[in-house]
């Protein structure tokens, strides 16, 4: 039997380190939520997840359909996706039992607005692209999840975010509450500044919450004296 020559053997060798390279790269997809890669491990609050809740519901894409377009309307589609103004908690969603997002009634839409405009006008330019970690909450998931008994979140008026940008969180949270002074009571900026000094392990995510239903701060107490923007 004739000997097969031996280039084959490289050519088989190229072929298996291009296919691994593939894989590779394949392996990294863009989230849709102004990450930049990120492994393309399976996100239960991720686009692909959303696009699965989105399929489960008949009416549901007709009802995002219309909220994107009320979003476009309002001049406020560009500040974070709109698909993510539907999670209902990064954090907690799947330890409560809860759906991974949620459409707030239609009533509430307005009262998201405010909020975002703030975060375009204030947060943003301060410290670069955020992502949305929660959003609406029925009162049984924000009990679950340790909100506030007079939350925000219940009536769409709120939006909680971590930065992505801003790997010092201690700086990330001074550069927030100078900005939230600067703005002053007419902004009518609600700021949950949850970074504790003695404990910083418990802001590891920078995670923080906006609303504009008046100016003040608080922290893990929902308190103003456990604000990170009142501790020194």
């Amino acid at each position: 039997m004739r000997a097969r020559p031996r280039y084959w053997g490289g050519v088989a060798l190229a072929l298996l380190a291009i296919a691994g390279l593939t894989c590779g790269v394949i392996g990294w997809v863009r989230t849709g939520d102004f990450n930049r890669y990120q492994p393309a491990a399976f996100d239960p609050v991720g686009r692909e997840a959303f696009d699965r809740w989105l399929a489960a519901d008949a009416e549901r894409p007709a009802q995002f359909a219309q909220f994107e377009r009320f979003l476009i309307r309002r001049d406020a589609d560009t500040i974070v996706p709109a698909w993510t103004l539907l999670r209902a908690d990064r954090a907690s969603s799947r330890r409560c039992g809860a759906e991974p997002f949620v459409m707030p009634p239609r009533a509430f839409w307005p009262n998201i607005i405010p909020a975002l405009h703030i975060v375009r006008r204030h947060v943003v330019p301060a410290i670069g692209r955020v992502r949305v970690a929660s959003t609406m909450r029925d009162a049984h998931f924000n009990r679950c999840a340790r909100g506030a008994s007079a939350s925000r979140h219940l009536r769409f008026h709120a939006i909680d975010l971590e930065p992505l940008d801003q790997p010092d969180i201690r700086a990330h949270f001074a550069t927030l509450c100078a900005v939230w002074r600067r703005a002053g009571q007419r902004s009518g900026w609600g700021f949950g500044a949850y970074y504790d000094h003695d404990r910083p392990a418990r802001s590891r995510t920078g995670r923080f919450h906006v609303d504009a239903t008046g100016w003040r701060s608080w922290g893990y107490s929902y308190g103003a004296a456990s604000s990170a923007c009142r501790q020194r």
